[in-house]
Protein backbone atom coordinates (compact mmCIF):
# COMPACT_ATOMS: atom_id res chain seq x y z
CA UNK A 1 0.00 0.00 0.00
CA UNK A 2 1.47 3.04 -0.89
CA UNK A 3 2.05 5.81 2.05
CA UNK A 4 0.07 9.23 2.17
CA UNK A 5 1.40 11.95 4.00
CA UNK A 6 1.02 14.39 5.97
CA UNK A 7 0.37 17.28 4.26
CA UNK A 8 -1.02 21.22 4.57
CA UNK A 9 -4.80 21.12 3.36
CA UNK A 10 -7.88 22.99 3.44
CA UNK A 11 -8.67 26.27 4.11
CA UNK A 12 -12.03 25.93 4.65
CA UNK A 13 -15.11 27.50 2.18
CA UNK A 14 -17.15 30.50 2.72
CA UNK A 15 -20.80 31.05 2.38
CA UNK A 16 -22.24 33.24 -0.87
CA UNK A 17 -22.91 31.30 -3.86
CA UNK A 18 -20.92 28.53 -1.88
CA UNK A 19 -17.89 30.05 -3.34
CA UNK A 20 -14.60 29.50 -1.52
CA UNK A 21 -13.41 32.42 1.14
CA UNK A 22 -11.60 33.22 3.77
CA UNK A 23 -8.68 30.92 5.77
CA UNK A 24 -8.67 27.90 8.71
CA UNK A 25 -6.52 28.59 11.80
CA UNK A 26 -3.27 27.30 11.71
CA UNK A 27 -3.09 23.84 13.19
CA UNK A 28 -2.05 23.31 16.86
CA UNK A 29 1.40 22.06 18.16
CA UNK A 30 -0.92 18.87 19.08
CA UNK A 31 -2.52 18.80 16.00
CA UNK A 32 0.61 18.74 14.26
CA UNK A 33 2.03 16.11 15.82
CA UNK A 34 -1.04 13.95 15.13
CA UNK A 35 -0.22 14.64 11.26
CA UNK A 36 3.40 13.60 11.73
CA UNK A 37 2.54 10.54 13.28
CA UNK A 38 0.11 9.44 10.44
CA UNK A 39 2.64 9.64 8.09
CA UNK A 40 3.87 6.70 10.00
CA UNK A 41 0.81 4.72 9.58
CA UNK A 42 0.05 5.60 6.09
CA UNK A 43 -2.55 7.69 7.27
CA UNK A 44 -2.86 11.32 7.09
CA UNK A 45 -4.03 14.29 9.14
CA UNK A 46 -3.67 18.05 7.64
CA UNK A 47 -1.44 20.95 8.90
CA UNK A 48 -4.06 23.50 8.07
CA UNK A 49 -2.22 26.66 6.89
CA UNK A 50 -4.21 28.20 4.47
CA UNK A 51 -3.93 26.16 1.67
CA UNK A 52 -7.34 25.12 -0.14
CA UNK A 53 -9.03 21.32 -0.18
CA UNK A 54 -7.65 20.56 -3.76
CA UNK A 55 -3.96 20.99 -2.81
CA UNK A 56 -5.02 17.95 0.07
CA UNK A 57 -6.67 16.24 -2.93
CA UNK A 58 -3.78 17.06 -5.37
CA UNK A 59 -0.84 15.60 -2.99
CA UNK A 60 -3.22 12.95 -2.02
CA UNK A 61 -3.40 11.47 -5.94
CA UNK A 62 0.23 12.64 -6.35
CA UNK A 63 1.84 8.74 -6.98
CA UNK A 64 -1.42 7.38 -8.75
CA UNK A 65 -3.74 9.74 -9.87
CA UNK A 66 -5.80 7.88 -7.18
CA UNK A 67 -6.97 9.49 -3.94
CA UNK A 68 -8.01 6.18 -2.83
CA UNK A 69 -9.93 3.30 -4.26
CA UNK A 70 -11.67 0.53 -2.62
CA UNK A 71 -13.75 -2.38 -3.65
CA UNK A 72 -17.85 -2.24 -2.22
CA UNK A 73 -20.13 -5.08 -1.90
CA UNK A 74 -22.74 -4.33 -3.90
CA UNK A 75 -26.56 -5.78 -5.31
CA UNK A 76 -26.19 -8.11 -8.23
CA UNK A 77 -28.35 -5.21 -10.38
CA UNK A 78 -25.51 -3.34 -9.97
CA UNK A 79 -22.22 -5.48 -10.58
CA UNK A 80 -23.74 -9.71 -11.25
CA UNK A 81 -20.68 -9.97 -9.06
CA UNK A 82 -21.65 -8.51 -5.90
CA UNK A 83 -18.31 -6.42 -6.21
CA UNK A 84 -17.63 -2.79 -7.68
CA UNK A 85 -14.77 -0.84 -7.85
CA UNK A 86 -14.80 2.79 -6.44
CA UNK A 87 -12.25 5.19 -6.93
CA UNK A 88 -11.92 8.75 -5.74
CA UNK A 89 -10.00 11.34 -7.93
CA UNK A 90 -9.56 15.14 -8.54
CA UNK A 91 -11.97 16.74 -10.18
CA UNK A 92 -9.45 17.79 -13.03
CA UNK A 93 -8.51 14.52 -13.68
CA UNK A 94 -10.72 12.07 -16.04
CA UNK A 95 -11.32 8.10 -14.38
CA UNK A 96 -8.67 5.53 -14.56
CA UNK A 97 -9.26 2.14 -16.25
CA UNK A 98 -10.16 -0.86 -13.96
CA UNK A 99 -7.69 -3.29 -14.44
CA UNK A 100 -7.85 -6.83 -13.54
CA UNK A 101 -6.48 -10.16 -14.31
CA UNK A 102 -8.01 -13.48 -14.83
CA UNK A 103 -7.58 -16.94 -13.59
CA UNK A 104 -5.55 -17.95 -16.76
CA UNK A 105 -3.00 -15.11 -16.32
CA UNK A 106 -4.80 -12.77 -18.95
CA UNK A 107 -4.71 -8.63 -18.32
CA UNK A 108 -7.44 -6.82 -19.19
CA UNK A 109 -9.33 -3.40 -18.50
CA UNK A 110 -12.49 -1.86 -18.72
CA UNK A 111 -13.34 1.73 -18.19
CA UNK A 112 -14.85 3.63 -15.16
CA UNK A 113 -17.79 5.84 -15.21
CA UNK A 114 -17.91 9.00 -13.63
CA UNK A 115 -19.96 9.56 -10.53
CA UNK A 116 -20.34 13.59 -10.22
CA UNK A 117 -22.04 15.63 -6.97
CA UNK A 118 -24.82 17.31 -7.18
CA UNK A 119 -24.34 20.82 -8.73
CA UNK A 120 -26.00 22.26 -5.54
CA UNK A 121 -23.37 21.20 -3.19
CA UNK A 122 -21.44 24.30 -5.26
CA UNK A 123 -17.72 24.72 -3.46
CA UNK A 124 -18.30 21.83 -0.88
CA UNK A 125 -17.31 19.24 -3.16
CA UNK A 126 -16.03 20.77 -5.64
CA UNK A 127 -12.52 19.49 -6.42
CA UNK A 128 -13.44 15.43 -5.81
CA UNK A 129 -15.27 13.29 -7.92
CA UNK A 130 -15.76 9.13 -8.05
CA UNK A 131 -15.88 6.81 -10.66
CA UNK A 132 -16.94 3.60 -10.34
CA UNK A 133 -17.01 -0.11 -12.56
CA UNK A 134 -18.92 -3.48 -11.69
CA UNK A 135 -15.81 -5.96 -10.97
CA UNK A 136 -16.03 -8.90 -13.40
CA UNK A 137 -16.89 -12.94 -11.75
CA UNK A 138 -14.02 -14.06 -13.52
CA UNK A 139 -10.99 -11.37 -11.80
CA UNK A 140 -8.50 -12.85 -9.41
CA UNK A 141 -6.26 -9.51 -9.20
CA UNK A 142 -7.79 -5.90 -9.57
CA UNK A 143 -6.08 -2.13 -9.34
CA UNK A 144 -7.11 1.46 -10.26
CA UNK A 145 -4.30 3.51 -11.19
CA UNK A 146 -1.84 0.97 -10.05
CA UNK A 147 -3.79 1.15 -6.49
CA UNK A 148 -4.22 -2.93 -5.62
CA UNK A 149 -8.20 -3.07 -4.89
CA UNK A 150 -9.97 -6.11 -3.67
CA UNK A 151 -10.87 -8.73 -6.55
CA UNK A 152 -13.43 -11.04 -5.18
CA UNK A 153 -14.58 -12.56 -2.03
CA UNK A 154 -13.43 -16.05 -1.62
CA UNK A 155 -15.40 -19.23 -2.08
CA UNK A 156 -15.83 -19.76 1.49
CA UNK A 157 -15.77 -16.94 3.92
CA UNK A 158 -14.40 -17.57 7.59
CA UNK A 159 -13.92 -14.25 9.20
CA UNK A 160 -15.76 -10.79 8.86
CA UNK A 161 -14.98 -7.59 10.23
CA UNK A 162 -17.78 -5.45 11.30
CA UNK A 163 -17.50 -1.59 13.11
CA UNK A 164 -19.42 1.22 13.06
CA UNK A 165 -19.90 5.20 14.36
CA UNK A 166 -16.24 5.58 13.54
CA UNK A 167 -15.97 9.37 12.96
CA UNK A 168 -14.34 12.18 15.47
CA UNK A 169 -17.28 15.00 17.06
CA UNK A 170 -17.33 18.05 16.47
CA UNK A 171 -20.81 19.70 16.99
CA UNK A 172 -20.96 22.51 18.77
CA UNK A 173 -19.14 22.88 22.28
CA UNK A 174 -19.14 18.74 22.01
CA UNK A 175 -15.76 18.40 21.20
CA UNK A 176 -13.68 14.60 21.15
CA UNK A 177 -10.17 14.84 21.68
CA UNK A 178 -9.22 13.96 17.57
CA UNK A 179 -5.50 14.40 17.93
CA UNK A 180 -4.98 11.86 20.65
CA UNK A 181 -8.39 9.84 21.51
CA UNK A 182 -10.10 9.04 17.73
CA UNK A 183 -9.07 5.29 17.22
CA UNK A 184 -10.46 5.06 13.78
CA UNK A 185 -7.25 4.61 11.92
CA UNK A 186 -6.05 2.35 14.68
CA UNK A 187 -8.94 0.41 14.31
CA UNK A 188 -8.59 -0.16 10.50
CA UNK A 189 -4.82 -1.12 10.57
CA UNK A 190 -6.10 -3.83 12.96
CA UNK A 191 -8.67 -4.85 11.22
CA UNK A 192 -6.56 -5.28 7.64
CA UNK A 193 -4.19 -7.11 9.61
CA UNK A 194 -6.79 -9.49 10.66
CA UNK A 195 -6.92 -10.23 7.08
CA UNK A 196 -11.35 -10.34 7.06
CA UNK A 197 -13.00 -11.69 3.68
CA UNK A 198 -15.46 -8.48 3.99
CA UNK A 199 -15.65 -5.60 6.56
CA UNK A 200 -19.16 -4.75 7.54
CA UNK A 201 -19.95 -1.07 8.27
CA UNK A 202 -23.00 -0.21 9.91
CA UNK A 203 -22.94 4.12 9.87
CA UNK A 204 -22.40 7.43 11.21
CA UNK A 205 -18.86 8.06 9.52
CA UNK A 206 -19.03 12.24 9.53
CA UNK A 207 -18.86 13.60 12.49
CA UNK A 208 -17.40 16.70 11.88
CA UNK A 209 -20.70 19.06 11.83
CA UNK A 210 -19.28 22.10 13.20
CA UNK A 211 -16.11 24.28 13.45
CA UNK A 212 -12.75 23.45 16.31
CA UNK A 213 -13.90 26.03 19.07
CA UNK A 214 -12.20 28.62 19.82
CA UNK A 215 -9.79 27.01 22.67
CA UNK A 216 -9.83 23.97 21.89
CA UNK A 217 -7.29 23.64 19.08
CA UNK A 218 -5.24 21.29 21.26
CA UNK A 219 -8.34 18.61 20.55
CA UNK A 220 -8.98 19.47 16.62
CA UNK A 221 -7.06 22.65 15.44
CA UNK A 222 -7.39 23.06 11.76
CA UNK A 223 -10.12 20.55 11.40
CA UNK A 224 -12.35 20.89 8.38
CA UNK A 225 -15.51 22.99 9.31
CA UNK A 226 -18.45 23.01 7.48
CA UNK A 227 -19.87 26.04 4.64
CA UNK A 228 -21.71 28.54 7.22
CA UNK A 229 -25.18 28.80 6.11
CA UNK A 230 -25.28 25.55 3.66
CA UNK A 231 -28.22 23.29 3.95
CA UNK A 232 -25.97 19.95 4.80
CA UNK A 233 -22.66 19.51 7.12
CA UNK A 234 -20.49 17.68 4.87
CA UNK A 235 -17.34 19.19 2.90
CA UNK A 236 -14.60 17.36 0.44
CA UNK A 237 -12.09 17.52 3.03
CA UNK A 238 -14.96 16.85 6.26
CA UNK A 239 -14.91 13.30 4.40
CA UNK A 240 -10.92 13.19 3.85
CA UNK A 241 -10.63 13.73 6.89
CA UNK A 242 -12.91 12.15 9.21
CA UNK A 243 -13.19 8.49 7.03
CA UNK A 244 -11.56 8.65 3.64
CA UNK A 245 -7.79 8.63 4.89
CA UNK A 246 -7.72 7.10 8.28
CA UNK A 247 -9.85 3.86 6.54
CA UNK A 248 -7.18 3.63 4.13
CA UNK A 249 -6.16 0.29 5.84
CA UNK A 250 -9.53 -1.34 5.20
CA UNK A 251 -9.72 -0.42 1.46
CA UNK A 252 -6.86 -2.84 0.16
CA UNK A 253 -7.64 -5.23 2.83
CA UNK A 254 -11.38 -7.13 1.91
CA UNK A 255 -14.77 -5.87 -0.12
CA UNK A 256 -16.59 -3.43 2.22
CA UNK A 257 -20.49 -3.56 2.88
CA UNK A 258 -21.34 0.11 3.94
CA UNK A 259 -24.73 1.15 5.34
CA UNK A 260 -25.57 4.85 6.24
CA UNK A 261 -26.38 5.83 9.10
CA UNK A 262 -28.43 9.36 10.34
CA UNK A 263 -25.40 11.16 10.46
CA UNK A 264 -25.07 10.83 6.57
CA UNK A 265 -28.43 11.87 6.35
CA UNK A 266 -29.23 14.60 3.67
CA UNK A 267 -28.76 17.43 6.06
CA UNK A 268 -25.68 16.50 7.68
CA UNK A 269 -22.55 14.07 5.77
CA UNK A 270 -25.30 12.55 3.29
CA UNK A 271 -23.84 14.13 0.13
CA UNK A 272 -20.12 12.52 0.39
CA UNK A 273 -21.75 9.19 1.36
CA UNK A 274 -23.53 9.10 -1.99
CA UNK A 275 -20.50 10.35 -3.80
CA UNK A 276 -18.22 7.80 -2.48
CA UNK A 277 -19.79 4.95 -0.96
CA UNK A 278 -23.53 4.40 -1.35
CA UNK A 279 -24.50 1.18 -4.06
CA UNK A 280 -28.24 1.96 -4.65
CA UNK A 281 -30.26 3.25 -7.63
CA UNK A 282 -30.53 6.66 -5.81
CA UNK A 283 -27.05 8.20 -7.52
CA UNK A 284 -24.18 10.42 -6.38
CA UNK A 285 -26.10 13.32 -6.24
CA UNK A 286 -29.19 12.25 -4.06
CA UNK A 287 -28.71 14.24 -1.68
CA UNK A 288 -28.13 17.92 -2.92
CA UNK A 289 -29.71 20.59 -2.03
CA UNK A 290 -33.10 21.58 -4.39
CA UNK A 291 -34.49 24.83 -3.73
CA UNK A 292 -31.88 25.42 -0.99
CA UNK A 293 -33.41 22.43 1.08
CA UNK A 294 -31.71 19.20 1.57
CA UNK A 295 -34.09 16.34 0.68
CA UNK A 296 -35.18 13.38 2.78
CA UNK A 297 -34.53 9.46 1.15
CA UNK A 298 -34.30 6.51 1.73
CA UNK A 299 -32.85 3.81 -0.04
CA UNK A 300 -34.06 0.62 -1.34
CA UNK A 301 -33.46 -2.30 0.94
CA UNK A 302 -30.95 -5.05 -0.58
CA UNK A 303 -29.45 -8.20 0.16
CA UNK A 304 -25.94 -10.39 -0.66
CA UNK A 305 -25.68 -14.10 0.28
CA UNK A 306 -21.92 -14.99 1.56
CA UNK A 307 -20.79 -18.55 1.28
CA UNK A 308 -19.81 -19.61 4.53
CA UNK A 309 -17.04 -22.48 5.41
CA UNK A 310 -18.64 -25.50 5.91
CA UNK A 311 -21.24 -25.25 3.29
CA UNK A 312 -23.16 -23.25 4.59
CA UNK A 313 -24.37 -19.54 3.44
CA UNK A 314 -24.89 -15.99 5.02
CA UNK A 315 -27.57 -14.08 3.86
CA UNK A 316 -26.91 -9.77 4.71
CA UNK A 317 -30.04 -7.96 3.58
CA UNK A 318 -29.08 -4.43 4.41
CA UNK A 319 -32.32 -1.94 5.67
CA UNK A 320 -31.84 2.06 5.30
CA UNK A 321 -32.39 3.54 9.13
CA UNK A 322 -30.73 6.89 8.63
CA UNK A 323 -33.94 8.73 9.33
CA UNK A 324 -36.59 8.72 12.39
CA UNK A 325 -37.10 9.14 15.83
CA UNK A 326 -35.18 7.59 18.61
CA UNK A 327 -38.03 8.37 21.38
CA UNK A 328 -40.07 9.82 23.25
CA UNK A 329 -42.17 8.89 20.22
CA UNK A 330 -43.62 7.23 17.53
CA UNK A 331 -43.44 9.65 14.37
CA UNK A 332 -44.63 8.97 11.07
CA UNK A 333 -41.72 8.53 9.03
CA UNK A 334 -42.31 4.91 11.13
CA UNK A 335 -44.30 4.89 7.88
CA UNK A 336 -42.06 5.07 4.74
CA UNK A 337 -39.47 2.63 7.06
CA UNK A 338 -41.93 0.32 7.50
CA UNK A 339 -42.12 0.01 3.41
CA UNK A 340 -38.35 -1.12 3.43
CA UNK A 341 -38.83 -3.87 6.06
CA UNK A 342 -41.21 -5.04 4.21
CA UNK A 343 -38.92 -4.98 0.96
CA UNK A 344 -36.00 -6.56 3.17
CA UNK A 345 -38.36 -9.34 4.78
CA UNK A 346 -39.17 -10.53 1.15
CA UNK A 347 -35.40 -10.39 0.30
CA UNK A 348 -34.66 -12.40 3.26
CA UNK A 349 -37.21 -15.01 2.52
CA UNK A 350 -34.96 -18.83 2.31
CA UNK A 351 -35.36 -21.94 0.55
CA UNK A 352 -35.82 -25.42 2.74
CA UNK A 353 -31.56 -25.38 2.09
CA UNK A 354 -30.67 -21.77 3.37
CA UNK A 355 -29.19 -21.27 6.68
CA UNK A 356 -28.24 -17.99 8.40
CA UNK A 357 -29.90 -14.67 7.48
CA UNK A 358 -28.52 -11.40 9.37
CA UNK A 359 -30.00 -7.87 8.72
CA UNK A 360 -28.00 -5.01 8.89
CA UNK A 361 -29.23 -1.48 10.12
CA UNK A 362 -27.61 1.83 11.99
CA UNK A 363 -30.33 2.14 14.69
CA UNK A 364 -30.95 -0.88 16.55
CA UNK A 365 -34.45 -2.46 16.81
CA UNK A 366 -33.25 -3.90 20.37
CA UNK A 367 -30.63 -1.07 21.74
CA UNK A 368 -30.60 -0.22 24.95
CA UNK A 369 -29.19 3.63 25.78
CA UNK A 370 -27.69 4.42 29.32
CA UNK A 371 -30.52 5.60 31.85
CA UNK A 372 -28.01 8.28 32.60
CA UNK A 373 -30.27 10.01 29.54
CA UNK A 374 -33.37 10.23 31.55
CA UNK A 375 -35.49 12.57 30.94
CA UNK A 376 -38.39 11.74 33.19
CA UNK A 377 -40.65 9.15 34.65
CA UNK A 378 -42.19 8.23 31.20
CA UNK A 379 -38.83 7.76 29.39
CA UNK A 380 -37.51 4.22 28.55
CA UNK A 381 -34.18 3.24 27.35
CA UNK A 382 -35.55 1.16 24.63
CA UNK A 383 -34.08 3.99 22.08
CA UNK A 384 -34.92 3.57 17.77
CA UNK A 385 -38.96 3.52 18.49
CA UNK A 386 -38.86 4.18 14.42
CA UNK A 387 -37.23 1.08 14.14
CA UNK A 388 -39.09 -0.75 16.49
CA UNK A 389 -42.65 0.21 15.57
CA UNK A 390 -41.29 0.00 11.37
CA UNK A 391 -40.06 -3.52 12.27
CA UNK A 392 -43.21 -5.20 13.82
CA UNK A 393 -44.31 -8.24 12.51
CA UNK A 394 -41.44 -8.08 9.84
CA UNK A 395 -38.32 -9.85 11.91
CA UNK A 396 -39.35 -13.58 11.57
CA UNK A 397 -36.76 -14.39 8.82
CA UNK A 398 -33.89 -13.26 11.22
CA UNK A 399 -31.02 -14.53 13.28
CA UNK A 400 -29.10 -11.47 14.30
CA UNK A 401 -29.81 -7.85 14.13
CA UNK A 402 -26.36 -6.03 13.51
CA UNK A 403 -27.02 -2.10 13.61
CA UNK A 404 -24.37 0.83 15.70
CA UNK A 405 -25.63 4.20 16.77
CA UNK A 406 -25.40 3.32 20.51
CA UNK A 407 -22.12 4.26 21.58
CA UNK A 408 -21.40 0.87 23.01
CA UNK A 409 -20.45 -2.62 22.27
CA UNK A 410 -24.15 -4.51 23.29
CA UNK A 411 -25.72 -7.51 22.83
CA UNK A 412 -29.41 -7.87 23.65
CA UNK A 413 -31.71 -10.75 23.58
CA UNK A 414 -35.54 -10.46 23.43
CA UNK A 415 -38.13 -13.75 23.53
CA UNK A 416 -39.22 -14.99 20.13
CA UNK A 417 -36.91 -12.75 18.53
CA UNK A 418 -33.58 -11.81 16.94
CA UNK A 419 -30.52 -11.44 18.87
CA UNK A 420 -29.47 -7.72 18.89
CA UNK A 421 -25.78 -6.82 18.49
CA UNK A 422 -24.98 -3.33 18.50
CA UNK A 423 -21.27 -2.06 17.36
CA UNK A 424 -21.10 1.58 17.93
CA UNK A 425 -17.94 1.97 19.30
CA UNK A 426 -15.47 2.23 16.34
CA UNK A 427 -14.16 5.63 16.94
CA UNK A 428 -17.05 8.34 17.83
CA UNK A 429 -17.07 9.38 21.82
CA UNK A 430 -18.59 6.84 23.90
CA UNK A 431 -21.61 6.79 26.10
CA UNK A 432 -21.55 6.78 29.78
CA UNK A 433 -20.10 3.33 30.96
CA UNK A 434 -23.06 2.41 33.29
CA UNK A 435 -26.91 2.80 33.02
CA UNK A 436 -27.36 -0.57 30.77
CA UNK A 437 -29.36 -2.53 33.15
CA UNK A 438 -32.85 -4.07 31.68
CA UNK A 439 -36.14 -2.07 32.33
CA UNK A 440 -39.02 -2.74 33.61
CA UNK A 441 -40.81 -2.74 30.29
CA UNK A 442 -39.69 -3.48 26.41
CA UNK A 443 -39.55 -1.80 23.51
CA UNK A 444 -42.76 0.61 22.94
CA UNK A 445 -43.25 0.94 26.18
CA UNK A 446 -42.40 3.83 28.22
CA UNK A 447 -40.92 4.31 31.29
CA UNK A 448 -44.80 3.92 33.55
CA UNK A 449 -45.65 0.91 31.48
CA UNK A 450 -47.74 2.54 29.25
CA UNK A 451 -47.81 1.98 25.06
CA UNK A 452 -45.85 4.33 23.07
CA UNK A 453 -48.46 4.40 20.53
CA UNK A 454 -51.45 3.07 20.26
CA UNK A 455 -50.52 1.79 16.54
CA UNK A 456 -48.33 -0.46 17.77
CA UNK A 457 -48.20 -3.39 19.99
CA UNK A 458 -45.31 -3.33 22.97
CA UNK A 459 -42.75 -5.67 22.45
CA UNK A 460 -41.39 -8.41 25.38
CA UNK A 461 -39.41 -7.17 27.56
CA UNK A 462 -35.42 -8.09 27.07
CA UNK A 463 -34.15 -11.47 29.04
CA UNK A 464 -30.47 -10.55 28.77
CA UNK A 465 -28.22 -7.53 28.46
CA UNK A 466 -24.73 -7.07 28.10
CA UNK A 467 -22.53 -4.05 27.44
CA UNK A 468 -19.29 -2.82 27.26
CA UNK A 469 -18.07 0.61 26.76
CA UNK A 470 -14.73 0.80 25.16
CA UNK A 471 -13.64 1.41 21.63
CA UNK A 472 -12.92 -1.23 19.23
CA UNK A 473 -14.59 -3.56 16.34
CA UNK A 474 -15.45 -7.08 16.04
CA UNK A 475 -14.08 -9.92 14.38
CA UNK A 476 -17.00 -12.51 13.71
CA UNK A 477 -16.20 -16.54 12.66
CA UNK A 478 -18.28 -18.96 11.63
CA UNK A 479 -18.90 -21.77 14.51
CA UNK A 480 -18.31 -25.25 13.19
CA UNK A 481 -22.25 -26.06 14.03
CA UNK A 482 -24.87 -24.25 11.52
CA UNK A 483 -26.38 -21.32 13.24
CA UNK A 484 -23.64 -20.62 15.41
CA UNK A 485 -20.99 -17.78 15.11
CA UNK A 486 -18.44 -16.12 17.36
CA UNK A 487 -18.12 -12.27 17.96
CA UNK A 488 -14.54 -11.20 19.48
CA UNK A 489 -14.57 -7.92 20.84
CA UNK A 490 -11.44 -6.45 19.91
CA UNK A 491 -9.56 -3.25 21.07
CA UNK A 492 -8.28 -0.66 18.69
CA UNK A 493 -4.99 -2.61 18.49
CA UNK A 494 -6.23 -5.94 18.22
CA UNK A 495 -6.16 -7.17 21.29
CA UNK A 496 -9.53 -9.16 22.78
CA UNK A 497 -11.57 -8.15 25.29
CA UNK A 498 -14.44 -9.70 24.99
CA UNK A 499 -16.57 -12.70 23.28
CA UNK A 500 -20.16 -13.25 21.91
CA UNK A 501 -21.68 -16.19 20.61
CA UNK A 502 -24.15 -16.51 18.58
CA UNK A 503 -26.73 -19.59 18.53
CA UNK A 504 -29.26 -19.71 16.19
CA UNK A 505 -31.25 -16.67 17.55
CA UNK A 506 -29.46 -17.14 21.19
CA UNK A 507 -26.55 -14.91 22.21
CA UNK A 508 -24.49 -14.24 25.04
CA UNK A 509 -21.00 -12.66 26.08
CA UNK A 510 -18.15 -13.06 28.36
CA UNK A 511 -15.76 -10.35 28.98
Amino acid sequence: MRRLVAIAAASMLGLGALATSGTASPASPAAAAAAAAAADRTTTSRESSGSDADVWIDALAADTGVVAAFTLIAPTSVARSNLLARAIVPAATGCPRLRFTTASGRHRGRPMTLRTPGAATGAAFANIRACEAPLPGRAVTADVGGTTIPARLPKRVDTLALIGDTGCRIKGTNVQDCANDWPLAQNARSIARADPDAILLVGDYFYREGPCPVGDEALCGGSPAPIPGAPFKDTQAGWLEDAIVPMTPMFAAAPLLMLRGNHEACDRGGNGFFLFFDVSPLGADACAPVGGVAPTNITPSWRVDLPVVGGRDLRLVAVDSAYGTDYPTVSPWALTQASEFERAERLASRGPSSTETWMLSHRPVFGLVTDQFSTGPTWTPWGSMDQEAAAEGLLDPYDALVSSHIHVAQAVETPGYPAQLVIGNGGTALDPTTGYAIPAFGPLLDGAGSPISPSYAPYPNATYQWTDVRFGHVIATPAAREGRWVFQQRAPDGTPFATCTLRGRAIGCSS
